[in-house]
């Protein structure tokens, strides 16, 4: 089954339409890694003068922090590469990948501060356990002489996503307007853009699984699942070589606290009255927010978002009907609020009672005229 951000992931910039200068311009994402390693290590802000990404860094590690906001206008402000900066805003969801590649590159080795005391979860025995289980098979495998002939039974590497403690945002460039949601176009997806509306309903937030880790029941051996999309096939056979020369067919069973889950919610926005045509309908569009982005918005609250405009495929029945059409949806980055549904102090049985009362006034004064 195909996941969300398939579209999403482009290794070649295609360009806009109309656009034949810049499309299937090849990129250099090793170098463009690179530039983002320079950037977060000694970006420096021009009022407080310090190191505002490796502070980030600093408090990811000391357990305070759990998001990170990089804004490409720190980005051109620091490199002056117009290029640069423009391919993160078209293609934003594959240079997330490169961000976070660079920041895993920044936090090795990164202790927390002096002082400040780690209390050590449930994530952390784990990881010490598998840690420590790969290096009891290394050491297993080189007094039997050797690491080729044991090479297919190794444990896999941990994904990264699983020992990443934090979560990343792109935000667009300051200058970037926020648009309808019927202005937004197939040229604009996979990059970052910034829309407006009205929040019609949203969702309650419930775990959505980012990583998945099976335990075989024959010989123990664990591998991962990474989970990008809403829908996965899970895992059911042991791949191990040691099943394999057994001839046993291992059943997967999946650790829930082995695994990574993140926080989840849907939001549905819609156009704002004032951006729509005369004898048009308002257009509505799924907003999808992750991890610290939950519970930031209610229904009924005018929104401002900055996210990622990505396709998703239909599944089901409506996937044979539709072909090649694909669904989009926003990715969220940022959410802002703009204004509350209604005045807290005065509530919404004020304004009733205060409309009523001035109807019937009106009513009352014309009967005297009269």
């Amino acid at each position: 089954m195909r996941d969300m951000d398939t579209f999403g992931d482009l290794d070649i910039d295609l360009g806009v339409p109309g656009d034949t200068g810049r499309a299937g311009r090849n990129i250099d994402y090793e170098d463009d890694k690179n530039k983002a390693v320079e950037f977060l290590e000694k970006y420096i802000t021009s009022d407080t003068h310090i190191h505002k990404y490796m502070n980030y860094l600093q408090e990811v590690a000391d357990r305070r922090r759990k998001r990170i906001v990089v804004s490409l206008d720190d980005v051109m402000t620091y490199t002056g590469d117009a290029d640069f900066v423009d391919n993160i805003q078209r293609n934003t969801y594959r240079y997330l990948e490169v961000f976070k590649t660079a920041i895993d590159e920044l936090m090795v080795g990164m202790e927390p501060s002096d002082g400040v005391h780690i209390v050590e979860d449930v994530f952390d025995t784990l990881q010490a356990t598998r840690v420590q289980a790969e290096l009891n098979e290394q050491q297993a495998n080189g007094l039997e002489g050797g690491d080729a002939g044991n090479s297919q039974n190794r444990r896999p590497a941990f994904p990264p996503e699983l020992v990443r403690r934090y979560e990343l945002n792109i935000l667009p460039l300051f200058k970037t307007k926020a648009i309808s949601l019927r202005n937004l176009s197939a040229s604009q997806i996979g990059s970052s853009v910034r829309i407006k509306g009205i929040v019609t309903r949203i969702s309650g937030v419930k775990p959505m699984v980012s990583i998945a880790t099976y335990t075989c029941d024959s010989c123990g051996y664990e591998i991962y699942q990474e989970v990008i999309g809403k829908n996965f096939m899970p895992c059911v056979v042991c791949p191990s070589q040691e099943c394999q020369a057994n001839n046993i067919s291992g059943k997967l069973y999946m650790q829930t606290r082995g695994s990574k889950f993140v926080r989840y919610q849907e939001i549905k926005i819609q156009e704002l009255p004032n951006q729509v045509p005369v004898g048009h309908i308002p257009r509505s569009m799924t907003v999808i927010a992750r991890g610290d982005l939950t519970r930031k918005v209610n229904a009924g609250e005018v929104t401002t978002i900055s996210g990622v405009f990505l396709p998703t495929p239909f599944t089901g029945v409506r996937a044979i009907r539709a072909g090649l059409i694909a669904d989009t949806y926003l990715e969220a980055m940022e959410l802002e609020l703009e204004k509350k549904s209604y005045d807290v102090s005065a509530g919404p049985l004020s304004y009733i009672f205060i409309f009523s009362l001035l109807v019937s006034t009106k009513i009352y004064r014309t009967n005297m005229l009269t």
